[in-house]
């Protein structure tokens, strides 16, 4: 005769519970070292945030326009960060380089150490940002939805690097929660701001194409020259 399987799949829900919240102390152990390692490396500049921390600088003195020219950019980041071989480039939408203009205020490593803080309240809001759709991780324990996000390796990677990655999960994050509400102009919009590749506008675009591209609520289908 069977048991009753009911309580064998609670008892299988406790064994899982038991293993996940077993391995999360490990893995926080393990990017702990991680952090000790790099960070002060990172710290003085070997890390993906002085591409984002020299535009910011390129900006604020007046250099926008050239914020795409690599001899630019490796003056910027070899004056401001750190003096390397070669350029780590910035390959962002322009107005992207707009939202790091406050960290240009600070000493490298200070603006570094702030966005890290920002990427660590960001992980926050995308937590509560997902919440309606997280409530089984919460019945296991209150704070797992929180820890699984740190314990993410690619996100403990961009906390480390100072990447923009971070910011690109909460608009998705964002955009994902309206959609789900029907708010699709909105999302749509986030999804948007979202994509961090730098467009360029074909000179043989037509005036329909254009249109159909400015106006995403029309339904109108992106033509070939697109």
């Amino acid at each position: 005769m069977s048991g009753d399987p009911i309580s064998s799949r609670r008892s299988s829900s406790a064994y899982l519970q038991n293993i996940l919240l077993g391995i999360l102390p490990f893995i926080f152990f393990a990017e702990f070292l991680s952090l000790l390692a790099f960070v002060p490396s990172a710290a003085r500049g070997h890390s993906d945030f002085r591409q984002l921390y020299a535009a910011a600088e390129m900006i604020r003195a007046g250099h926008g326009h050239e914020l795409y020219e690599y001899s630019a950019q490796k003056t910027f980041q070899d004056s401001f960060v750190s003096r390397e071989e070669y350029v780590l480039p910035f390959l962002r939408p322009a107005y992207e380089g707009l939202c790091f203009v406050p960290f240009s205020f600070l000493s490298y490593a200070q603006a570094y150490f702030s966005f890290m803080a920002v990427n660590l309240f960001l992980l926050v809001l995308v937590a509560r940002i997902l919440r309606s759709w997280t409530n089984n991780l919460a019945h296991l324990w209150r704070w797992l939805p929180l820890l699984l996000l740190p314990a993410f390796i690619p996100v403990c990677v961009a906390l480390m690097q100072g990447q923009d990655s971070i910011m690109l999960l909460t608009l998705l994050a964002a955009a994902f929660a309206m959609l789900e509400q029907q708010r699709d102009l909105p999302g749509g919009i986030l999804v948007g701001m979202a994509d961090g590749s730098v467009r360029t506008l074909a000179p043989s675009m037509s005036d329909t194409t254009w249109w159909a591209a400015v106006t995403p609520s029309g339904g109108e289908v992106l033509g070939s020259d697109w």
